[in-house]
């Protein structure tokens, strides 16, 4: 092979892998991060079947797509068919425990190939599980996901049920 076609062919490679960085880096970049925690004293197995709902809270942000009143409606369905989905109901008298949740977004900074930053909106949704006599914290999952304003309604709405089932997967014991 002589030095010309071994130059063009190392170039073509080059241009292969750093397409192939960018494709996984931007792949990363719509990554969703999902966390689970649950008090001491939770026996999943005491758990119960029945639910009620606590009024959702709006964390801090001056972000008003957050108080949408379609958003939460989705979120709220999404959390009713997946707690269906694992076997529970909603009862409105004398419920096993209380679901409630909360959504809020926060700019953060990330750095921009060794050369500078870039600021980007991170949202997160975090589910609780409460004891509905004590108010303590029963179970907690939450999702954080980079957010892109550019994502067409039917994206944005698979990754509230995405997150919404993660959180749920996240559990540390399939619930009855």
């Amino acid at each position: 092979m002589t030095f010309s076609k071994r130059m063009r062919l190392a170039a073509l490679l080059g241009c292969l892998w750093l397409v192939a960085l960018t494709i996984v880096g931007c792949g990363n970049k719509n990554k969703m991060n999902v966390k689970s925690t649950f008090g001491p004293s939770i026996r999943f197995a005491e758990l119960g079947t029945t639910y009620d709902w606590r009024e959702p809270a709006i964390g801090k942000s001056n972000n008003q797509r957050l108080s949408n009143p379609n958003l939460r409606a989705l979120i709220t369905d999404t959390i009713q068919s997946e707690l269906a989905a694992r076997g529970f109901s909603e009862a409105s008298d004398d419920a096993d425990f209380a679901v409630t949740y909360l959504i809020s977004t926060k700019m953060k900074l990330e750095e921009y190939r060794g050369s500078g930053f870039t600021e980007f909106e991170e949202g997160s949704l975090v589910i609780e599980l409460v004891d509905p006599e004590s108010n303590d914290l029963m179970w907690r999952g939450v999702a954080q996901v980079r957010l892109n304003d550019t994502d067409p309604p039917d994206v944005r709405r698979r990754r509230i049920q995405d997150a919404v089932r993660g959180i749920f997967d996240a559990m540390p014991v399939q619930l009855p």
